[in-house]
């Protein structure tokens, strides 16, 4: 028998991951929710992660204690087990916090950085990055997850 290789794009790949996102983020049936999944709080350390488990690299902006947009992204996806359970398999996950607009710190100041790099400049943001930081894909919230 003759041997197939299938050989994908980067921009097939953020394609296809982008597109299971969105069926875990809005189209899959809402389940009960349970404990948060470990989320990396540290950039750096999130990447080393992803280039050791050769997995791409979920990186969630938010500012859960003033933005209520965070919140409800938080309530709708991310504390959903449909969410969990494939994000446990294929990604490594990072939540980047900002505190507040008027309250800066260290954790602030690294999450602004990662922000600048990327162009991030609105809460809640999602970007999709390879292991080595490249770019390949943005969402940002849209209202009614799972049942939208």
């Amino acid at each position: 028998m003759a041997e197939v290789k299938v050989v994908q794009s980067r921009e097939s790949i953020a394609l296809i991951t982008m597109t299971a996102i969105c069926f875990i983020l809005f189209i899959s049936p809402a389940l009960a929710s349970s404990a948060d999944k470990e989320w990396f709080t540290s950039f750096e350390e999130a990447q080393a992660e992803a280039k050791v488990a050769n997995r791409p690299l979920l990186v969630r902006f938010s500012g859960t204690r003033w933005n209520k947009l965070c919140r409800q992204l938080n309530k709708e996806v991310f504390s959903k087990e449909t969410f969990r359970h494939w994000a446990d398999e294929n990604l490594v996950v990072c939540l980047l916090k900002r505190l507040h607009a008027k309250q800066g710190n260290a954790a602030d100041a690294a999450t602004e950085a990662v922000a600048q790099k990327y162009g991030v400049w609105a809460y809640p943001t999602i970007l999709l990055l390879e292991s080595d930081g490249t770019y390949l894909a943005q969402m940002f919230y849209e209202p009614g997850g799972a049942e939208h």
